[in-house]
């Protein structure tokens, strides 16, 4: 019978794709798994993650730098995948320090080796930061924002996210030259 080939390379072809599919969702769930772990193995879980996964996908930019500790697991997981990164700051506040410089200059100087990869292509990339609201790492964004004033550059807000009770919860920005 000439169907039984056929139907036997369907079958192949339908396991192939289950078993990669699968394979696929058991990488973005260790992966999430492997990220929380090494933050202390919690992640504190909002209402509008899911709207701050959607709207980051829409924007298709080239780089997302979250900029507070456990935003990307839970990122990567409600994009499936589609948002792929690292959190980038840590440990921007105190960070390690020579013996003839404060801990700000310390903190300072990490800030601006955390964005000088990005900053080529500062039209292209969105940082993602918990709002004032929200944080608790309030010197991790005064120190971002010295390093910007710095550079000479302004942040240019994209949206702040809000729970369903109008708490601000994240703060979506770009940064451009102030010239």
């Amino acid at each position: 019978n000439a169907s039984k080939p056929a139907w036997r390379a369907a079958q192949a072809l339908s396991a192939i794709a289950f078993l990669w599919l699968s394979l696929s969702l058991l990488s973005i769930d260790y992966t999430t798994w492997d990220q929380i772990n090494r933050f202390g193995g919690r992640s504190i879980w909002s209402d509008c993650n899911v709207e701050l996964a959607d709207l980051l996908v829409n924007q298709k930019a080239k780089y997302y730098v979250p900029m507070d500790v456990n935003i990307w697991p839970q990122l990567y997981f409600l994009s499936k995948g589609r948002l792929n990164g690292d959190e980038y700051f840590w440990p921007v506040i105190n960070s390690p320090k020579r013996e003839d410089e404060t801990q700000d200059q310390a903190d300072l100087k990490h800030m601006k080796e955390v964005i000088a990869p990005f900053m080529p292509d500062l039209s292209e990339t969105i940082f993602i930061f918990h709002a004032p609201e929200s944080t608790q790492l309030h010197g991790l964004v005064a120190t971002f924002e010295r390093v910007c004033s710095e550079k000479g550059l302004r942040e240019v807000e994209i949206a702040t996210i809000k729970q369903r009770d109008g708490l601000p919860v994240y703060r979506i920005i770009k940064l451009e030259s102030k010239l």
